[in-house]
Parts: C-alpha cells; structure tokens; sequence
C-alpha cells in the first residue's frame, strides 16, 4: 500500500473530530506541518503486518497530540468508511495515544499510589517535559484501515520502549493503579498486540460488535 504525504496545518490539527475526519483519505499520510517522521512510522510499515487493504495516517508532535483527541476522528472516519466498531472504541485508542505521548516520547512514568498528592505529581511530571524541546517534538504516528473483517490502528512514539512484563500489577486485594490502565482498556474491546520493543501498539477491531478480534 503506498502513501502519499500531506501537510497538517496548526489549525487543522487542532480542528474538531468531524473536520479532521473529513481530510483523511486512503492512501493519505497527513503530517503536522514542520515535522519529518522517523522511517520506522512510514503508514504501509505500520499497516502491512495487519494486512490491511486501505488505511491512512496522522503524525503529530506529542505536544500537539495532547491538546488534541485525535482518536476521535480516527475513529469517525473509520466508521464513515462502514468499519461498524464496538462501542469505545475511540476510548481505547484514545488510551493507546496518551500512553504513547505520555509514557512512550515524554518517558512519565505511570503512578501507581492513589491520592491528588501522586496524580498532582504526575501533572508537574508531564508539564516539566513538555518545557523540554526534544521531548515535547517527539513524534507520535496513528495508521488506521480496514480489511474484510477487521478495523485496526497501528500507534507508534519514539520511546524508549516497555514490555508489558516490566510493567507493575497490584497484588491480590490491594487497590488499583491510579494511572496505567490503558492497556486493560483496550484489551476490553479489541485485540492488542506490542511490537518493536514496546514503542508500536497494534490495535485490531472486529468490524461489527460480538465478532472476534
């Protein structure tokens, strides 16, 4: 499948889901303006061990990415397109973009403690690294498309990368993380699989409700 590069403006970047929607096409790769992707975000690498038949991509800056849902419009246009997805659908991916943004470019660790103290933490953490230039310009990549049975996306950041074995569960009877949970998430509506160290998160969505991922 190959992709032809276009232009994101600031402003389109930071335009609602059905405007954003509207400007993806198959075989369009939509990059924020000023941005130049790694070769390992290039839309038909990300696609083809899926198998997809058509797809399109957004590449923003992470610092773009968390003013912005673009999960929503990825999913939109997914739908335009007659992929009939689960319901939270976009909550999942929107989770999969945050952890690429948050964990994966930014490196934030996830909080395990509860309480405003550590979630206040978190938040100086997150706003720290966005000050940082290098941090903040990392790039995120989203390839979404379909086949005759499957939706699916394909998110992936410039991160150090994690395997999910490394990353810490609460013991039996003990509370729940208070960030983290993403990735159960996600794993509730569709299928994840990780790839390239941790840095690209394959997620494959039946294409109606009740049919396997």
């Amino acid at each position: 499948m190959k992709f032809v590069r276009s232009v994101l403006s600031p402003e389109e970047c930071q335009s609602g889901a059905e405007e954003l929607a509207g400007r993806l096409r198959c075989g369009l790769w939509l990059v924020e303006a000023g941005c130049a992707p790694p070769a390992a975000h290039r839309p038909g690498r990300l696609l083809a061990p899926m198998h997809a038949l058509h797809g399109a991509a957004i590449s923003m800056r992470t610092a773009t990415l968390l003013r912005c849902d673009l999960a929503a419009p990825v999913v939109l246009w997914l739908r335009q397109a007659g992929c009939v997805l689960a319901e939270h659908s976009d909550v999942a991916l929107h989770e999969i973009l945050v952890n690429a943004a948050i964990h994966g470019n930014l490196r934030v660790p996830a909080v395990s403690a509860l309480g405003w103290q550590a979630l206040d933490e978190r938040v100086a953490l997150i706003a720290a690294a966005l000050e940082a230039p290098h941090p903040a310009s990392r790039m995120v990549t989203i390839a979404a498309g379909w086949n005759a049975n499957h939706a699916m996306a394909a998110v992936i950041d410039e991160g150090a990368g994690y395997s999910v074995a490394d990353l810490p569960h609460p013991a039996p009877g003990t509370a729940p993380r208070a960030t983290g949970r993403g990735l159960l998430i996600t794993q509730a509506v569709a299928r994840l699989d990780l790839c390239d160290g941790g840095r690209c998160a394959r997620v494959i969505f039946a294409r109606a409700p009740g049919c396997e991922a």
